[in-house]
């Protein structure tokens, strides 16, 4: 299964969004022996969840280089 580059940006944006969503849809891949489609969605939770902490990482450093400015 190969999925095209606007259904990944889609599915990460969910999966980012929403938690639950994305470890319900690996329980249900599981589920059903699916593992083309655990592997997909496995790897669209994981650029979720990459996406996540850089944006978690460029907000912190704004935060301390703001804090550690002399205004």
């Amino acid at each position: 299964m190969r999925a095209t580059k606007p259904f990944d940006e889609v599915a990460i944006r969910m999966y980012r969004e929403d938690p639950a969503l994305a470890a319900g849809m690996l329980n249900a891949c599981l589920e059903d022996g699916d593992t083309e489609g655990f592997l997909l969605a496995l790897r669209h939770v994981s650029n979720a969840v990459e996406l996540e902490a850089r944006h978690t990482d460029e907000a912190l450093r704004g935060v301390l280089g703001h804090l550690g400015s002399k205004e």
